[in-house]
Order: C-alpha cells, then sequence, then structure tokens
C-alpha cells in the first residue's frame, strides 16, 4: 500500500479540464447566457461538478486550522509542515 499522496497541480488541472469539458450541453449553454440568473446556475452546477470531481470517496481537500498571529484579533491558516504536522509525511 502506498499511503496518500498530493495531487501535482499538472494532475489537478487535468482533472478540472475532464470535468469541465465533459461538462453536459446543458450546463455550457448556461455559461454562455446573457442572463445573469441563468449563466449563474451555470457557474454553480460547473463549481458542483468540480467539487464532486476533487471531494469523493477517494480524494479529499484539508486545510490547516487557523494559528494567531502578532496581532491581536488576526489570525490566518497554517502552513503544512511549519504549523501543522504534513499528512502526506509519516512521523
Amino acid at each position: 500500500m502506498l499511503g496518500m499522496h498530493r495531487i501535482n497541480r499538472q494532475s489537478l488541472i487535468s482533472h478540472f479540464v475532464v470535468a469541465i469539458k465533459t461538462a453536459p450541453k446543458s450546463v455550457h449553454a448556461k455559461l454562455r447566457s446573457k442572463l445573469p440568473i441563468v449563466s449563474d446556475e451555470g457557474i454553480k452546477e460547473l463549481a458542483e461538478r468540480l467539487v464532486a470531481d476533487i471531494d469523493s470517496d477517494c480524494r479529499m481537500v484539508i486545510e490547516t486550522e487557523f494559528v494567531s498571529s502578532d496581532k491581536p484579533l488576526c489570525s490566518r491558516l497554517g502552513r503544512w509542515g511549519i504549523d501543522e504536522p504534513d499528512p502526506c509525511k509519516p512521523e
């Protein structure tokens, strides 16, 4: 078993390109619509398609926890390997 690994950017771009290219014609038609409400529906459908591709039973998107900064009331997402352990590297 190889364990989990990070998907490189080119592979992720390829997943998106395939999902966009293979979207139903109805989605592409909505995206070309001059009516904002119709094009917004197309954008939402396409976004749902992309999310379904990268957040499934074999892939997931994860983010770090928020970490506090030296400025009061300001926080930011942590960074892998710095604020949070890298989930792809064994401890």
